[in-house]
């Protein structure tokens, strides 16, 4: 018999562990950061460290469930991102790691018009990470390449989300092993 909807059911845990993985945290030991050895930093003085302080603020409030940041308290100029490859996508589940450095202009390396170019003013980190997730790693990534044409659902489709499927699997399966060897002194 299912619980009624009054009753409250408790997961059991197996670990005496609490969850550590905080969706946004602020962490000490940026050390490993791709942009460690970065020396133009995001300068600019309080403009540009308000501006950064305003981006934490947001992540931390705003951040979807399958996305985690880790900024570091003393580069603040430095995030560390995870993305969860959404459900139905040949990224399932899979992890995506991208280190971030603030430089005074962020983006606007593409020729946009309008709302497509990166403003200030407006656009956000938080934005850039769930674009990443949803147009990005989406359903049928084949239609990114350029060339690719529109014809959603094609067997060329289907055949390209085989190939970066398994190469996810690939991926998750040795970064797992690479992990576990590490975390476990194995590693040589």
């Amino acid at each position: 018999m299912a619980p009624s909807s009054s009753s409250s059911v408790t997961p059991k845990t197996t670990t005496s562990k609490p969850n550590v993985f905080k969706r946004f945290d602020v962490v000490s030991d940026h050390s490993d950061h791709h942009y460690v050895n970065n020396k133009k930093g995001c300068g600019g003085g309080g403009g540009v460290q308000k501006k950064i302080m305003q981006e934490w603020k947001i992540l931390e409030k705003h951040i979807p469930n399958s996305i985690y940041v880790h900024a570091y308290e003393t580069r603040i100029d430095l995030l560390r991102a995870v993305v969860v490859g959404a459900s139905g996508t040949p990224y399932h589940y899979a992890l995506f790691f991208f280190d971030i450095a603030f430089y005074h202009s962020l983006l606007n390396t593409w020729p946009g018009k309008g709302k497509e170019r990166w403003d200030p003013s407006q656009s956000m980190i938080l934005q850039v990470l769930v674009l990443i997730q949803g147009l990005v790693l989406n359903k049928e990534p084949y239609f990114n390449e350029a060339g690719a044409g529109n014809r959603f659902g094609c067997e060329a489709s289907r055949a390209y989300n085989e190939k970066v499927f398994i190469l996810t699997c690939k991926t998750t399966l040795n970064f797992k092993a690479f992990t576990a060897s590490f975390i476990y002194g194995e590693w040589s």
